[in-house]
């Protein structure tokens, strides 16, 4: 039997063996019910504000969604107040936190992407004011590129426009809302559904999907020079898409993927080298699922394996290269293209999940998991 124990990372270090055993936190459910959180979603954005959750757009299984709403944690509450401004529906879309307001970009106006939204938005939660961005020199637009907040500027790249891939992007500025282009030159091939990560000094791509097959290839931007440099290919992760992928502090992990894979890899800029991640005790295979980073572990859940959604997940540790499951007792249904967001400032750091898709249905109903203090 194994010992319970208030640091997890103390039972680790003194009792491995133990380690996939502890009960380390607990699955609450988050106030659902007809007007008491937003309407049933996915593929949408989720973002962390410092003390409430911000789920926004999306889509209902069809038509893309322009309503958003905001969730306290603290008093289990939702709201939707009134806002100056009138935001662009928009799902398969990418967004950043800058630390006062939310920035959207891209995307599509319904869940087969057959008109792409060619504009970006800003969010002020203060004031609950929208506001577009600006439309001078801005990137082609498309549906799943991907996203990093620098700390001062939005860098989005890549993406599907209809039926063209992408291997273009730009910088946004939000202080001076103004978007400069990215240099082609040395960038990886173009792709969607794509992984990226920020350094702190460079955006690393990974991995997406071309018009007929998956890809293990990436690159690196600087975007101080302009200027695109490749990742190395060797010991990388088998090609694939709709995987996910986090920032350590030192390293991009990325796992799973389309088709439904177990694997994942870690890519160390520094070294410009990869490992893999562990198999033992590693979640089923899937796709579709979310990733989030705690500052210590990143936590996966949900998903798709090719045939089912998936209600499970687990906590991975880097350092350890381990894994261990995330409780099952009170979980979430199994869904997939949901909404994952961790907030580490609470009292008990918390891994929220919101909507996604499921056999049922798109969905309107999420949970938290609580970590222990």
């Amino acid at each position: 039997m194994a010992v319970t124990v208030t640091n997890p990372d103390l039972q680790a270090a003194t009792s491995p063996q133990n380690f996939e055993y502890l009960p380390f936190g607990k699955w609450v459910a988050m106030r659902a019910g007809a007007g008491a959180g937003p309407a049933a979603r996915q593929s949408h954005s989720a973002l962390w504000m410092g003390a409430e959750l911000l789920i926004c757009f999306g889509d209902n299984g069809s038509a893309a969604m322009s309503s958003c709403a905001q969730y306290d944690p603290v008093a289990d509450s939702w709201s939707s107040p009134i806002v100056t401004g009138s935001p662009s529906a928009r799902t398969l879309h990418v967004a950043v936190w800058t630390g006062t307001e939310a920035l959207f970009w891209g995307g599509c106006t319904t869940s087969s992407c057959g008109t792409i939204v060619a504009s970006g938005d800003r969010y002020d939660p203060v004031g609950r004011v929208w506001t577009q961005m600006s439309e001078i020199n801005r990137p082609i637009a498309g549906a799943e590129p991907s996203a990093v907040w620098t700390g001062s500027q939005l860098i989005v790249w890549g993406g599907r426009n209809i039926s063209v891939d992408l291997n273009t992007g730009g910088v946004y500025d939000p202080a001076s809302d103004s978007w400069v282009p990215m240099t082609t030159t040395n960038a990886p091939s173009a792709r969607w559904k794509h992984g990226a990560a920020w350094t702190g000094a460079e955006m690393i791509i990974w991995g997406g999907h071309t018009s007929s097959f998956g890809l293990n290839t990436g690159g690196r931007y600087d975007p101080i020079l302009d200027q695109w440099s490749s990742t190395s290919i060797a010991n990388a992760p088998s090609a694939r898409y709709n995987f996910s992928t986090i920032w350590t502090g030192t390293e991009m992990i990325v796992w799973g993927g389309s088709p439904a894979k177990q694997t994942g890899g870690r890519y160390d800029p520094v070294s410009d080298s990869w490992s893999a991640t562990s198999l033992i005790g590693a979640p089923a295979a899937r796709a579709f699922h979310r990733a989030a980073w705690t500052g210590s572990r990143m936590l996966i859940w949900g998903g798709f394996d090719g045939t089912n959604h998936l209600g499970s997940g687990a906590e991975y540790d880097p350092i350890a290269d381990r894994w261990r499951a995330l409780p099952d007792l009170n979980a979430p249904s199994a869904r997939r293209s949901h909404s994952q967001t961790f907030g580490s400032n609470l009292a008990n750091p918390s891994l929220f999940i919101f909507g996604g898709g499921s056999t049922a249905g798109v969905l309107d109903n999420g949970a938290i998991f609580k970590y222990s203090p």
